[in-house]
């Protein structure tokens, strides 16, 4: 598995394998969970966080686990929890990771981009997006989430600040109350992130978290090119999960 590879439904499951040795057993446990924890895999879910934390369970450090432990979730339950993150309730209409100044034709030897297929990738309104970033204290070419005409329902798994810049939406709650655009908005767990319908001006709006989205450079960017599937989260808008 390489950066841009394709993992569809008929890939082999088993991604990675993560096999640490040591002395002892409580050793090997340290240096194994200390690799689970700096372990990053972007665009597709994994078992990753689950395997973190069976590896801190009680019954897992004394060497008593067995293969019915997993079933016995009250004895885990914060493995079966989201990492920290945003989780998609609704992905809205054609919300996408975006970043600027985005896939430029510089990304290819000779500038040519655009002759092999890859034309330019990044937000519609490049000065909404760093606007949002800046009020969230990002570095202007942190990505954002761009959406079109219809926002997203996100839930938050951690305390975060975030921005919502760009068009005129008429509905904008953080559990149920209202929140407004070009400000700095704090965002508690478990916060629900409700975006309606564009009504004014403009077409697009630009979700700016504090540290950006966290998806992986492709070809210098972390822009979204779904014609082509590449770029953002799996090459694609956002959808529910």
């Amino acid at each position: 598995v390489r950066l841009g590879t394709e993992v569809t439904d008929k890939f082999d499951p088993l991604i990675a394998k993560i096999l640490v040795s040591a002395p002892t057993r409580l050793e090997a446990i340290n240096k194994l969970q200390s690799a689970l924890s700096i372990t990053s895999l972007q665009g597709t879910k994994t078992n990753l966080h689950f395997l973190y934390c069976l590896s801190k369970m009680e019954l897992f450090l004394k060497g008593e686990f067995d293969t019915t432990v997993i079933d016995r979730r009250y004895q885990c339950e914060d493995a079966f929890l989201p990492p920290p993150g945003l989780l998609i309730q609704n992905g809205g209409l054609y919300t996408t990771v975006q970043d600027w100044p985005g896939r430029t034709a510089k990304v290819v030897p000779g500038g040519e981009a655009w002759r092999l297929g890859i034309p330019p990738s990044g937000p519609m309104d490049h000065l909404s997006h760093r606007i949002a970033n800046q009020l969230v204290g990002n570095t202007p070419d942190s990505a954002t989430l761009e959406f079109t005409t219809i926002g997203p329902t996100i839930l938050f798994t951690v305390d975060t600040v975030i921005s919502i810049c760009g068009g005129e939406f008429d509905k904008l709650t953080v559990n149920g109350v209202n929140v407004r655009m070009w400000e700095t908005i704090s965002i508690k767990k478990s916060d629900v992130l409700v975006i309606g319908t564009c009504k004014g001006n403009g077409a697009r709006g630009y979700l700016s978290v504090s540290g950006g989205i966290i998806v992986p450079l492709y070809l210098g960017s972390r822009s979204t090119f779904p014609l082509a599937g590449f770029g953002g989260h799996q090459g694609k808008p956002l959808v529910r999960g």
